[in-house]
């Protein structure tokens, strides 16, 4: 019998309340310096033609490697993960001004987007796709908040970074 959404969203939350300690330990991205360099030059490249401080929403933001870069990079960052633990770590490698543009929030994708009224200008994600079931159904509800721009020729751009 396949599991259901709910299953596999709590077994996430247990696997990484229990791990977060250790999480960037197991992850090899952390330890890669030109992955690291080149995820930091295209959110740099993403922000810079935004004309306000940008909103960007990090799905799944674990400990911070995407939501801090977004940060450092002049945004205003809502950190979204299952996890408490690990927005915990994420806050405490925080600055004060770095403190100030983020809102961390504790829960599931389907919970926030419903309760969600603000429009983000990106949304975010890294190393995410794999715990959902069904990925058009995420994506779909991911793109829900997202301001749509206007690019060159007047087509659409869907601000969205994944790994």
């Amino acid at each position: 019998m396949e599991p259901t959404s709910k299953e596999v969203i709590d077994a996430n939350r247990e696997f990484y309340e229990a791990n977060a300690e250790n999480y960037e330990d197991f992850q090899w991205y952390f330890r890669n310096k030109f992955n690291q360099k080149l995820w930091t030059d295209e959110i740099k490249c993403m922000v810079k033609n935004i004309e306000h401080v940008p909103v960007v929403l990090d799905v799944g933001c674990g400990t911070g490697n995407l939501a801090i870069k977004f940060l450092r990079s002049g945004c205003r960052v809502y950190a979204l993960d299952i996890s408490k633990k690990m927005l915990d770590i994420l806050y405490s490698k925080l600055d004060e001004n770095e403190r100030q543009r983020v809102v961390l929030a504790e829960g599931d994708l389907d919970d926030y987007i419903k309760h969600c009224n603000i429009k983000f200008d990106i949304v975010a994600e890294g190393s995410v796709l794999h715990h959902f079931l069904d990925y058009e159904n995420y994506l779909d509800k991911i793109k829900a908040p997202l301001q749509i721009h206007q690019g060159t020729n007047d087509q659409e751009v869907l601000p969205f970074w994944t790994d």
